[in-house]
């Protein structure tokens, strides 16, 4: 998406480094094995772009997005091994794109998390 500025965002997400409310991009967590929890977006409101988590083999929860209540594009979750449930993203209510989407060993239907909700 022209425009738009991907991060691509290491390890410290778990770490103790902390986010804004609102994320302006594309913010894309990926390739970190090492990667076991995303408690430094706790802060995290509202991504404008698309949000990618893959490729970490550690992360076995997506909390710390509980306050994430909106993405502008997509949400893509896909080869996360260890990532056993969606739950942390119970407060999304906007998801801009939604389709089918692999996450840690299962294919889940974006349609599905919308609880009606989702707009």
């Amino acid at each position: 998406m022209s425009g738009y500025t991907t991060f691509t965002a290491c390890c410290q997400c778990g770490n103790g480094a902390h986010f804004a409310e609102e994320f302006l991009g594309n913010l894309v967590i990926q390739g970190k094995p090492e990667l076991t929890s995303l408690i430094g977006l706790g802060s995290l409101t509202k991504v404008s772009g698309n949000f990618f988590i893959g490729g970490n083999a550690g992360l076995t929860s997506l909390a710390g997005l509980d306050k994430l209540t909106h993405i502008g594009g997509g949400l893509r979750i896909q080869s996360n091994g260890a990532l056993a449930s969606l739950a942390g993203l119970d407060n999304l209510t906007h998801i801009g794109y939604r389709r089918s989407r692999q996450w840690g060993a299962t294919r889940v239907n974006l349609w599905s998390l919308s609880k009606s909700r989702l707009l």
